[in-house]
């Protein structure tokens, strides 16, 4: 029986009401703040207390200065009556001693609070910086992390970061790797993070014993430190006065005129020749400054003397003993314009030769230390008067310091060393050189072609293009894909603009071949540097499809400036001889190193990449149909690499890398299954690593000396596994080809390709 009693009947507590009160616009709330309105927040009962998340900024590691809820505190952290922020303070409006004075509430200090607020907000609104987080295997992210791949010889760090809320890849902003680091504008961030679209899961191929192929790579390796310890006069060097015959001289000094000057302006050419002819006439004491000077342009020269390099040695002595000869302790007495252009062609032969263990970048900085201590960041029009002559060629090798600073930035992936805004030395005219003999000349116009015409299209384009390594490299740099698309428009439309330059001359002789193919090719590295990062991602995100279609069409620009038969659709045969439109610029970046030949590798493996990628997208039962001007590419890219090898490069592992990669994408564009494929890949493997030992014997047969000396016998004095730190070599370098059949791990670059098909036959 239900007792109705109101005793029996259990009592409903009527819920409290409490009135929505509007907040006082005098003394807004947290909320109010937050909001970023105008309008007042409703809310009930006291102030909401803060959190001591909110209590105190952000320490490094402790959260996004750039996510959600966290930066809105960054406003709830008062000001005080300075304006100042300070920590610790829970909101705007804590009042003084005398907040019961009515001047508490005067419309003065009203309107400081509500400016104080305004100027946080913006600042807030512009905030954007995010931790870089990184995804380790474990799972989670860790802000301020970096990404590492386990090598066997060390281990590689990627620096990652997210740069928009929801993107769901992050872009490589950097690497490391022992004691150096390298920023966004190295070639390696654009392949690196990638290397597994090249993995091929066979685990029924992995045995035991020791690969064919691996072992090919371990004498090749050997032989080719015999080689290059034959290349190595003994240090130090002595300088001699010693030079070779008057008729090669002539050569050396002619090839040195029409390739490398026209591009970087050192000398006075009228002035040198006269110099350089009396040498062989005058019986006098020969001057020590000019002849290193001289011995340089030779081992520059010799880059271009000949198909084969064969001067290489002869070069790599002059570089030594020129070397030797700049350390002695007589700085200060050797400090005027002629010791600059020697340091200038010092750096830009070790560069080309491939001499010295430290980057180019590094003795840049060295190089711009020079020349500021010599006042060439400064006008001449702002020093004491000087000749016409003196005055330009001050502003022409200012300008070359700056644009070398350029180029090894970018290729190094680092800062530049000085900013153009703490110098005010102006652009160089446009003179041939004879004209700076006479005081009375004027600059040519822009239409008539000059013998500085190139060095100043290049000028024009200078500063956006430090304007990108900037943005690449700095720490500083946000580096979003809506500012490198502006960039990239920029420096498009600069090339175009550049282009029409280039090609509308009116006046004075016509452009040769050489610097027209290298304005080309430096303006589109930089082009390609914006993009490269983005390449990775591309392939699986359609935001970055543009990146991904630029770079491409950029590579294969690159590519055409040596192989201009790859342009065209149809399949081209690789014995085509490149040297037949630009023989000097052929030799340059196939017998040379440095900047340019590295543009070329990179080309290389990112379209090998890209054909690997369309095979994974496309879906038919036939044979995947793929674009023949970029399969010309890899056909003639192993041909390049065999012809480098012969003109003295000793690594091998490139030229291996590529043709394993074409025999990988052949075999799945036939169709084949991924067994047949990998164990092509492997038979491709061991051809390569058998011709790459012929090819190196062959070279070592060119640097014997006279007495007889056993193959054999300097094999055994090498240990194959004791190689130096990394060395940035040719394609890659050695350490991103180590093959550890025992490291699961072993995924970097094309590592895991390599350890899923294990060479083994």
């Amino acid at each position: 029986m239900v007792d109705h009693t109101e005793s029996g009947v259990r009592r409903r507590r009527r819920p409290a009401t409490r009135r929505k009160l509007r907040c006082n616009r005098e003394q807004p709330c947290g909320n109010c703040i937050r909001s970023r309105s105008g309008e007042c927040v409703y809310h009930t009962g006291p102030l909401p207390k803060t959190s001591p998340r909110q209590q105190s900024f952000n320490q490094p590691g402790e959260g996004d200065l750039g996510s959600g809820s966290e930066n809105s505190t960054l406003v709830e952290k008062a000001s005080n009556g300075s304006g100042k922020l300070t920590a610790g303070t829970s909101s705007p409006h804590v009042p003084s001693k005398d907040a019961s004075s009515p001047a508490q509430g005067s419309a003065q200090e009203l309107d400081e609070l509500k400016t104080r607020i305004r100027k946080l907000e913006d600042q807030l609104s512009k905030t954007s910086i995010r931790s870089p987080t990184t995804r380790y295997s474990g799972g989670g992210s860790t802000p301020e992390a970096d990404t590492s791949t386990a090598l066997l010889d060390g281990t590689f760090h990627f620096q990652q970061q997210v740069h928009e809320v929801g993107q769901p890849q992050a872009v490589a902003r950097g690497f490391s790797h022992k004691s150096r680091v390298f920023g966004k504008s190295h070639w390696v961030n654009s392949i690196a993070p990638i290397g597994d679209i090249f993995s091929m899961v066979q685990p029924q191929l992995i045995g035991g014993g020791t690969p064919k192929a691996l072992s090919g790579v371990h004498k090749c390796k050997q032989l080719a430190r015999v080689i290059k310890s034959r290349w190595s006069p003994e240090w130090p060097t002595e300088f001699t006065t010693e030079l070779p015959r008057k008729d090669i001289a002539d050569d050396l000094v002619d090839c040195y005129l029409r390739t490398t000057e026209t591009v970087y302006r050192v000398l006075h050419i009228p002035s040198f020749r006269r110099d350089y002819e009396s040498l062989w006439i005058s019986n006098s004491k020969k001057d020590i400054g000019f002849l290193a000077l001289l011995k340089l342009v030779f081992a520059i020269g010799a880059v271009t003397y000949d198909g084969k390099f064969s001067m290489r040695m002869s070069a790599r002595r002059w570089i030594y003993e020129v070397q030797t000869w700049q350390s002695e302790p007589e700085f200060k007495s050797r400090l005027d314009i002629q010791f600059m252009q020697t340091r200038i062609l010092l750096l830009l032969a070790r560069d080309l030769v491939k001499v010295g263990g430290d980057s180019t970048w590094v003795s840049t900085g060295e190089l711009i230390r020079t020349a500021v201590s010599l006042g060439l960041h400064r006008d001449p029009k702002r020093l004491p008067a000087k000749p016409k002559l003196v005055c330009e060629m001050r502003r022409r090798l200012w300008n070359t310091v700056l644009e070398i600073d350029t180029q090894s930035s970018l290729h190094n992936g680092s800062m530049h060393s000085i900013y153009m805004e703490e110098s005010d030395t102006e652009m160089p005219g446009n003179f041939n050189d004879e004209q700076l003999l006479h005081e009375g000349a004027i600059p040519a116009p822009d239409t008539e072609f000059t013998q500085m015409s190139f060095i100043l299209i290049l000028r024009k384009s200078l500063q956006l293009r430090r304007m990108i390594v900037r943005f690449l490299n700095s720490i500083n740099s946000r580096g979003t894909y809506d500012e490198t698309l502006q960039l990239d428009a920029q420096l498009r439309k600069m090339y175009k603009d550049l282009y029409k330059n280039m090609h509308g001359y009116t006046i004075g002789a016509s452009p040769s071949t050489f610097p027209l193919n290298f304005v080309d090719l430096l303006l589109q590295r930089y082009i390609l540097a914006l993009h490269a990062p983005y390449f990775g991602p591309s392939l699986s995100e359609i935001r970055y499809s543009f990146s991904r279609k630029m770079v491409i069409e950029v590579g294969l620009k690159i590519w055409c400036t040596i192989y201009p038969t790859s342009a065209t659709r149809s399949p081209a045969p690789t014995s085509t001889d490149p040297a037949s439109s630009s023989r000097d610029f052929w030799r340059w970046v196939t017998s040379g190193s440095g900047f340019f030949r590295y543009g070329f590798a990179q080309v290389i493996a990112l379209i090998a990449i890209e054909l690997r990628a369309q095979i994974r997208e496309q879906e038919c039962l036939g044979p995947a149909p793929l674009r023949s001007d970029l399969m010309n590419v890899l056909g003639q890219g192993l041909d390049w690499c065999v012809r480098c090898i012969e003109r003295g490069e000793t690594n091998v592992r490139g030229y291996m890398l590529q043709s394993v990669a074409k025999a990988q994408i052949e075999g799945l564009q036939q169709g084949l299954s991924q067994e047949e494929v990998a164990r092509s890949m492997i038979l491709c493997a061991e051809e390569c690593a058998d011709h790459g030992l012929v090819l190196l014997q062959d070279l070592f047969a060119q640097t014997q000396c006279a007495e007889n000396t056993n193959v054999q016998e300097q094999f055994s004095s090498e240990n194959p596994m004791s190689a130096p730190g990394i060395e940035w070599d040719f394609e890659m370098p050695d350490e991103m080809f180590n093959f550890d059949m025992d490291d699961p791990m072993a995924n970097s670059m094309f590592g895991k390709f390599f350890h899923d098909v294990s060479f083994l036959g």
